[in-house]
C-alpha cells in the first residue's frame, strides 16, 4: 500500500466502515421514533406495529415463495389494517373476527398450491400477532408502558 492511500474497509475494521455508521445512525433514529411512539401510545404506536407486521409479512411471503406475492401481500396488509382499525375503533369482537376471517379466506383463495396457501395463512396469522399484541398491551391500562417496554 502506497503512503497516503486509505486502507480497504476490511483492513480498517467494522467500526470504521461507512456502512456501520449508516446503520448506527438509522438505528438511533428508528429507536427514538419507536420509543416516542411507545410513550405516546394510541395511533402512533399502532401504526409502527402495523408497519412491522406488514414488513414481516413481506419477508415471510418472499422467503416462503408464496405466489402471487404482491397480491397475497396486499390482501395481508389490508387485513392487518382492518384488524388494527377494529382494535382502535373499539369494534365488537365479532366484527374483528369477521375481518380476520374474510382476510384469511381471500389470502387462501389467491395463494397457489396447498403448501402456498398454508404458508400464506401462517404469514397472515404471524403478522397479525406482531401488529396487534404490542398495541393491545400498550392500550391496556393495567399494563401500559411496561408490557411493550419489556418486550423491547
Amino acid at each position: 500500500m502506497a503512503p497516503g492511500e486509505a486502507a480497504p474497509a476490511s483492513q480498517r475494521g467494522l467500526l470504521a466502515s461507512r456502512e456501520f455508521h449508516t446503520r448506527l445512525v438509522s438505528a438511533i433514529l428508528l429507536g427514538a421514533i419507536v420509543l416516542s411512539a411507545l410513550v405516546l401510545g394510541g395511533w402512533p404506536f399502532a401504526v409502527i406495529w402495523l408497519a412491522a407486521g406488514i414488513v414481516f409479512a413481506a419477508e415471510w411471503i418472499g422467503m416462503s415463495a408464496v405466489v402471487p406475492r404482491r397480491l397475497v401481500l396486499a390482501l395481508t396488509a389490508a387485513t392487518l389494517f382492518g384488524l388494527v382499525l377494529c382494535l382502535h375503533g373499539d369494534a365488537p369482537l365479532g366484527i374483528a373476527l369477521g375481518v380476520g376471517a374474510v382476510g384469511a379466506v381471500l389470502v387462501a383463495a389467491v395463494a397457489r398450491g396447498g403448501a402456498g396457501r398454508g404458508r400464506a395463512l401462517a404469514g397472515l396469522a404471524s403478522s397479525a400477532v406482531i401488529a396487534l399484541v404490542p398495541t393491545a398491551l400498550r392500550d391496556d391500562p393495567s399494563i401500559g408502558l411496561l408490557g411493550p417496554a419489556w418486550m423491547f
